[in-house]
C-alpha cells in the first residue's frame, strides 16, 4: 500500500487575514485558558465566542450554524468544549 504524504505549502496570510487573527486572539487564549468549572456547563457542545465570551452554545455545529449566521464570522470563533477536562 502507497501512503500519500500530505503537502504543506507556506502560508502568507492578507493584511486582512492578519487583523482578524490578531483581533480574535484574546478570545482565542481566553478560550483555552477557562477553567473546568467554567467549562461545565458547555461540556459536549459547540459553542460560538467573541470578546472574551461565548455568545452562543449548541449540541452540533448544524444547530450551532443558524444561532450565528447573522453575526460576521470573521469575528467569531466556534470550538468544541470535550466532555472531559483537566482541573486546574
Amino acid at each position: 500500500m502507497i501512503e500519500a504524504k500530505p503537502v504543506v505549502r507556506k502560508w502568507t496570510p492578507t493584511m486582512r487575514q492578519a487583523e482578524i487573527l490578531r483581533s480574535n486572539k484574546p478570545t482565542l487564549v481566553w478560550l483555552w485558558n477557562l477553567t473546568a468549572r467554567e467549562m461545565v456547563p458547555f461540556a459536549g457542545q459547540w459553542v460560538a465566542a467573541r470578546d472574551c465570551r461565548i455568545i452562543a452554545a449548541a449540541p452540533t455545529q448544524a444547530e450551532l450554524a443558524p444561532l450565528i449566521a447573522n453575526l460576521d464570522r470573521a469575528t467569531v470563533i466556534v470550538h468544541r468544549i470535550e466532555n472531559r477536562w483537566m482541573i486546574r
